[in-house]
């Protein structure tokens, strides 16, 4: 995984669920913007892409009720939240235990993070059209 650093990300942030019992809050800048094709993310999200942003865990500080977390393969967790299901964070021990990757579209802006690549591509659906000027990466 790049460290590309997201232009105009250098400030706080916050974010939510949908229905607003868990929110977060971001300071600084984040290391890692992209677009996920995997299945698993497709499948967990209920959408044919996924977008995380990635941080250190120190900069992001949650409040509420504490994420459900399942094991969606080996060393990997995704968390959201108990009560309306929104996907909030991905960690994984291949990506490095000090980082966490929050839902981009669960920030109040979350057009600050554009994505630098897109992930996975191989496991792109063959419908699916998006701005090919971001490069694509079979696999991380």
């Amino acid at each position: 995984m790049p460290k590309a650093i997201v232009k105009n990300s250098k400030s706080n942030h916050r974010g939510q669920c949908f229905c607003g019992l868990i929110k977060f809050s971001v300071t600084g800048e984040t290391f890692w913007s992209a677009i996920c094709h995997c299945n698993s993310c497709r499948v967990t999200s209920g959408a044919p892409i996924m977008a995380w942003t990635g941080f250190m865990r120190k900069q992001v500080k949650w409040k509420g009720p504490a994420r459900k977390e399942f094991p969606s393969s080996e060393g990997v967790l995704r968390g959201f939240c108990g009560t309306c299901g929104t996907t909030l964070s991905y960690s994984g021990h291949k990506f490095g235990t000090e980082n966490v990757f929050l839902s981009t579209t669960t920030f109040e802006n979350p057009d600050v993070f554009v994505p630098t690549e897109q992930v996975f591509s191989c496991e792109s659906l063959a419908w699916l059209s998006l701005n090919d000027s971001i490069p694509k990466v079979d696999m991380l």
